[in-house]
This record gives structure tokens, C-alpha cells and sequence, in this order.
């Protein structure tokens, strides 16, 4: 969308203008050309809403929206005939403001489902690389030097799932595997709810630290899964395992 108080078209954003340019694209995409994609002839013609666009311009659009180089597209949104700008609305909207929204935000939650859960793995894990750069990058919130540093290292270890050696002693001779992926590090270095496993970990830590002192006798570990969400469980259940 944009404010009517401006008083002349060169005078708007020009992250305005492409969102405005994306959104006619994405509707002339959906709208005419998904519909008519079995029929060759139908996409011959121009729709009669935009007959100023030239015939020319139209054949052009409608090769590359059909290609397979448009077929490559992996990171495909769910937007249907919104678009950004309606998206950018709605944020707006459940925020209360007219701020703008980054374009990171933008396209993490255009990517995502109406249950909010990613389309695909390959979304997911680009989900979780923006949000990883943009955590390290971001003006608003300035990380302790610890999480700058945890955070650099995700983003060089991103494929990779690291083992966390857990002693015996810590849950009563339990024996637990915790292996911690980067989910659990995005998570964590994006201030979000945390899963069991960098709970598991950040337990570990305090674990040595009273076995320095050495206080650990005085208290005990049990192993957070058991009390998770995670496993199913509701809240009564967990109540008498603890």
C-alpha cells in the first residue's frame, strides 16, 4: 500500500514501488496464467483488465512465468493473491503501527503455512539461515559477546549436527545421547521457546559448574524429556513424573 499523502510518484520508497510491482506480477501469475496453463491459446490473449500492457511485453511474461527456469523456483510462498504488500498490511495491522516490516520477516512468514509451519525442508532451513544472519546483523537487538560468538559458529556448522558427550552421573547413571542441531541453535539465538535438547545442555553446564565447587551432591538432575511437551505428554502426567 501506498500513502495517498504523497504528492507525486517519484517521492515513493522504492522498496514500495517493487513490493507494488511483485504483487501486480504475482496476481497476473495466479489469476491468468495457473489457470490457463493447459491451454496455449487462452495465454495468447491479454486479460481485458490490463490491455494496456503491449502483446509483445504479455509473450515475454507469460515464457518466463511458464519456463523451466520458473519451475526451478524452490522457495515457493503462500501468499495466493495478497501479496507482499497485503502481508506487509496485515503485519502492520497485529502490530498496531505503521512501521515497516523487514524483508527478512516478510519472507519467512510468506513461506509459511496457515498452521505457521514451513512448506518444505528446504524452506525451513533458509527460514532458519535468515534468521540466523539477521540475528547476528540486527541494529535492535545487540547479543552478549558469548551468543555473537555461538552464533558465528551456526552459521559455519549449518549442515551439521554436533554431539554433546552427557557424563553418566548427571541423571542418575541415565543414560542419555543428546545431539543438538541447529534448529536448537536458531532457536536459542533467537530468543524462542527452546526444545529439550539445549535445555539438556544448558543442565550439563550448570552440572560442572557445581561439580567445581564441588556442591553437585546437594542437588539432582532429572532428564528434562521426560517433563516435555515434546514427548506427548500433558500437563498431569508430567506432574507425577516429577
Amino acid at each position: 500500500m501506498v500513502l495517498i499523502s504523497y504528492k507525486d510518484w517519484s517521492k515513493v520508497p522504492s522498496e514500495s514501488k517493487e513490493k507494488i510491482w511483485e504483487c501486480v506480477k504475482n496476481r497476473l501469475t495466479t489469476k491468468y496464467i495457473k489457470r490457463s496453463k493447459h491451454k496455449p491459446e487462452a495465454l495468447k490473449c491479454l486479460p481485458k483488465m490490463y490491455d494496456f500492457i503491449e502483446q509483445e511485453d504479455w509473450e515475454v511474461f507469460v515464457r518466463y512465468r511458464t519456463s523451466k527456469r520458473r519451475a526451478k523456483n524452490i522457495y515457493n510462498h503462500c501468499l495466493s493473491r495478497k501479496g507482499y504488500v497485503g502481508l506487509e498490511d496485515e503485519l502492520q495491522q497485529a502490530a498496531g503501527n505503521k512501521k515497516d516490516i523487514s524483508r527478512s520477516t516478510l519472507w519467512k512468514t510468506a513461506h509459511k503455512n496457515k498452521k505457521g509451519r514451513h512448506m518444505s525442508e528446504v524452506i525451513r532451513e533458509k527460514a532458519n539461515e535468515i534468521l540466523l544472519i539477521s540475528c547476528y546483523y540486527s541494529n535492535e537487538y545487540k547479543a552478549p559477546a558469548r551468543i555473537d560468538a555461538l552464533c558465528k559458529y551456526a552459521r559455519r556448522v549449518l549442515t551439521k549436527v554436533l554431539f554433546i558427550e552427557i557424563y553418566p552421573g548427571i541423571f542418575d547413571n541415565e543414560q542419555v545421547e543428546l545431539y543438538l542441531s541447529v534448529d536448537d541453535i536458531v532457536q536459542f539465538c533467537g530468543m524462542e521457546k527452546i526444545g529439550v535438547a539445549t535445555i539438556t545442555c544448558y543442565m550439563k553446564h550448570l552440572y560442572e559448574v557445581l561439580k567445581d565447587h564441588p556442591l553437585e551432591h546437594i542437588y539432582k538432575f532429572d532428564n528434562p524429556s521426560i517433563f516435555c511437551d515434546e514427548t506427548g505428554n500433558n500437563y498431569e502426567t508430567r506432574a507425577h513424573a516429577m
